[in-house]
């Protein structure tokens, strides 16, 4: 079932509820004959506004007739058995102010209402209300990044990390409530990419583009099964307004390195056709740093290396998307919508490696460079098709997706040997090439039923289609001409097919109890080819994935949410091919193309006070989870990094959200949470089993200032905590935003500063087995930003379709 549906109809029961208990005094007055009113609010920016509470009153008494609150796409519903001529239509919102009109009970279609930003003055200071940061629903937490002074001049990556319950590791991977493989989604699609390449292409989407981000940690059988710890989608905005209008953005930056970014949007929307075209550019430097100590311990001898390494990395991104829609009638229409993505990252190392050898007088030392480019294209395109085949709310939606991305990845990396006295050891020289090429295709199709007692039923099919190949070259020269150069060649072939279907069902199982309970299976066949060695692996599976989910109303202010479900993570088609890729002399990673897909079973617990306060306990048991596991040869001190399936994770959670309006002008968005992670696994003849408690808190505050000034402040702790073999330390760190509209915010300007302290450092070690290892490393967040941005308009801008249901259903993606 669509889960802005579960939301709607679970506050629509609360609120009918309520207007029942309230309206007594006109029991006398029923008929018995079920009248429904329906209609749909915005703000002011002809944005959806969610949790607006919609009533009919008494127009002499002003008792409460019906009511109900607006769902995530600012849409209402109520029915009542109540006679009436005429009553008062009442909309209110937080922020916002009241509407009141008078309405007949013939008038069943109450239209679009536009709710003006509500404006206080405060001993002479003028203050204006804001959309909250953070707004919790049952089932996900959503992240409201439009707007908001921090996300002017960041990235998708930076805005996903400041997000609740999130922590992204030193590769860059991103892990939710201190659980690994999180599913990263656009609109409802998968993007199919490895770790690597979604980092890079997050990198290079502008915040700007973003309209939220859902922090969804159990999906319900809707959601594709794959992602073991959870999903985050990445809502980017829509063209809802009629007319012309559109925004002009140009900004900079320095973080050691100068950084540069402009954007324009263009949208029209007249009759039947709605239109959009986004363009995007990115320049982004970053100086990273890491330092590294590695023990050795062989029967000639211990050894020890210590090395510091500094990357300056610049990316160049331009990101392109359009889409154009069709309204056929009221009932149905189709669309489609096209992305473009260049990405050009050029990263210069340097790096000094102090080599200690046990009963060597001298050390030994490595310098390495490794100079690399690579080139990006990712294409996207969609058609889709939304209907609605009775009067009842019967719903079809169908898309049909493809994807291509390209990829050149080339490395020169030269390693020089030299000792304090004698000079040169030896070198070598490393040329690596490696071609990168996916298609992906999707078809999906979804029903939703409504069912006469109130249910819903929902169900749909979906087939997934992913070709790979990847080409790797190395060449490797040494210093010394009496020395034969080697050539290594890799040629990795991928093919995945995925058939998924799935069915909901959500209803009241009494005047307090919702339900909502799913079921989702999916076939998998897949075959991975090394052309080289003419080695093959193929496998096939069916899973099943069950999701319950129970919403229990306590009383008006308490409410308890019950929820099971179990997922699966299958291993990227990139740690599958067992190609070796050099990183220094003695640093590689090398695939396993004997990873299975890891589940995970997951059980919560949440608690809501006042639809605001949250406190959830939770438990995950994880198989075959995915972890890197460092693999050392004392004799040659190479270390080699690769995934492995450790057996089993046990994740307990706890976590506690708390929004405080301090003023009408400052609130707050808190998170707390602790959770104990667990990892037990047999890795050759050594046994696993590493474990911590850990913590992670997080404020942001929203100050309004006079003058259109607004203020953002927000701070991270992330405690101590383990991954696999790993134990990492803990750190902080704050960013800050400010920013001054005029006109109307036709214009804004914004400045934001980044990791203030230089405090977001990442510190970790592996002692395990015979490794003794650890690291520190520093990406060079810290930096200052700043933006201009220039809105225009030109017709009905405050008007919106009114067709229902339009925007989720039009995005879905491999």
């Amino acid at each position: 079932m669509n889960t802005k549906t579960i939301i709607w109809l679970f506050i629509s029961v609360m609120g009918i509820a309520q207007a029942i208990a309230g309206s007594k005094g006109l029991e006398g007055n029923f008929s018995y004959e079920n009248e429904k009113y329906w209609g749909r609010v915005n703000d002011n920016q002809g944005e959806p506004l969610p949790f607006a509470n919609v009533v009919l009153l008494h127009p002499e008494s002003r008792e409460i007739i019906v009511g109900a609150v607006t769902d995530f796409d600012g849409k209402f519903e109520m029915e009542t058995t109540s006679e009436f001529k005429e009553a008062i239509f009442k909309v209110s919102a937080i922020g916002f102010e009241s509407y009141e009109k008078v309405v007949n009970s013939s008038q069943k279609d109450l239209g679009t209402i536009i709710l003006e930003e509500e404006i206080n003055t405060l001993n002479e200071v003028t203050v204006r209300a804001a959309r909250p940061e953070i707004t919790i629903f049952e089932d996900k937490t959503v992240v409201n990044v439009e707007g908001s002074a921090m996300a002017e001049g960041s990235n998708a990556l930076q805005v996903i990390g400041r997000s609740p319950g999130v922590f992204i590791d030193n590769d860059n991977r991103i892990q939710l409530n201190g659980k690994s493989g999180v599913l990263v989604m656009i609109d409802d699609k998968q993007t199919y990419m490895s770790p690597e390449d979604l980092a890079s292409y997050l990198t290079g989407m502008p915040a700007d583009n973003i309209k939220s981000i859902e922090v969804i940690a159990n999906p319900s059988a809707k959601y594709d099964a794959e992602g073991a710890g959870g999903v985050i989608n990445i809502r980017l905005k829509k063209n809802n307004l009629n007319g012309t209008h559109g925004s002009m953005q140009i900004g900079g930056g320095y973080n050691g390195l100068p950084n540069s970014l402009a954007n324009a949007s263009l949208n029209h929307k007249s009759g039947k056709w709605r239109s959009s075209l986004n363009l995007n550019y990115n320049n982004q430097g970053n100086l990273i740093n890491l330092q590294t100590q590695r023990n050795f311990s062989s029967p000639e001898g211990n050894s020890s290396l210590d090395q510091e390494a500094n990357t300056k990395r610049i990316q160049e991104s331009m990101f392109a998307t359009a889409s154009l829609d069709y309204d056929i009638n009221d009932k149905h229409s189709v669309g489609g919508n096209l992305q473009l993505n260049y990405l050009n990252q050029r990263d210069e190392v340097d790096a000094m490696a102090d080599i200690q050898i046990s009963g060597q007088q001298n050390n030994d030392y490595l310098k390495t460079s490794n100079e690399g480019n690579q080139l990006t294209d990712r294409v996207f395109a969609n058609i889709h098709y939304i209907g609605l085949l009775d009067t009842l709310g019967t719903k079809l939606t169908a898309d049909l997706d493809y994807s291509l991305m390209g990829a050149n990845n080339q490395n020169q990396l030269s390693n020089l040997y030299t000792t304090g006295i004698d000079g040169i050891i030896s070198s070598n020289v490393l040329d690596m090439n490696n071609d990168m090429y996916y298609s992906i295709m999707t078809t999906k199709a979804d029903l939703f039923l409504p069912l006469q007692n109130g249910s819903r039923i929902e169900t749909g099919i979906k087939g997934s289609w992913v070709k790979s190949q990847n080409d790797l070259t190395i060449n490797r020269t040494f210093g010394d001409e009496n020395v034969e150069p080697i050539t290594y060649l890799n040629n990795f072939r991928y093919d995945e097919n995925v058939w998924a279907a799935y069915v909901n069902y959500g209803g009241s199982l009494s005047k307090k109890v919702n339900l909502q309970a799913g079921l989702r299976a999916e076939h998998t066949s897949l075959t991975g080819r090394q052309l080289v060695t003419a080695e093959v692996n193929s496998s096939k599976y069916l899973d099943w994935f069950p999701s319950i989910f129970i919403g229990q109303k306590v009383n008006d202010n308490y409410q308890i949410n019950y929820n099971i479900n179990r997922r699966l993570t299958r291993p990227n088609y990139r740690f599958l091919n067992p190609a070796v890729f050099y990183l220094d002399d003695l640093t590689q990673e090398q695939g396993n193309p004997n990873l299975t897909p890891m589940y995970a079973h997951t059980a919560e617990v949440t608690q809501v006070w006042q639809n605001a306060y949250q406190f959830t306990l939770g438990y995950t048991y994880t198989t075959d989870i995915f972890q890197v596991i460092a693999l050392q040869d004392d004799a040659t001190r190479v270390t080699t990094l690769q995934i492995k399936n450790l057996d089993n994770m046990h994740n307990f959670s706890a976590r506690l959200m708390v929004p405080v309006e301090i003023t009408p002008w400052w609130s707050t968005n808190n998170m707390f949470q602790a959770y104990y992670n667990s990892f037990n696994s047999q890795i050759g003849d050594e046994m696993l089993e590493n474990s911590a408690f850990s913590v992670m808190a997080r404020t942001q505050h929203n100050i309004t200032l006079p003058g259109n000034l607004k203020l953002e402040l927000m701070g991270m702790y992330v405690g101590p905590q383990v991954q696999g073999a790993f134990r990492f330390s803990g750190f902080f760190y704050m960013d800050a935003g400010i920013s001054k509209s005029w006109k109307n915010d036709k214009f804004n300007v914004s400045l934001t500063g980044r990791d203030l302290f230089r405090s977001q450092k990442l510190r970790g070690e592996m002692q395990f087995a015979n490794v003794d290892t650890r690291f520190s490393q520093y990406f060079g967040q810290q930096g200052v930003n700043f933006t201009f941005r220039y809105r225009f308009s030109k017709g009905q801008s405050f008007s919106v379709n009114q067709r229902s249901g339009s925007i989720e259903e039009r995005s879905r993606l491999d």
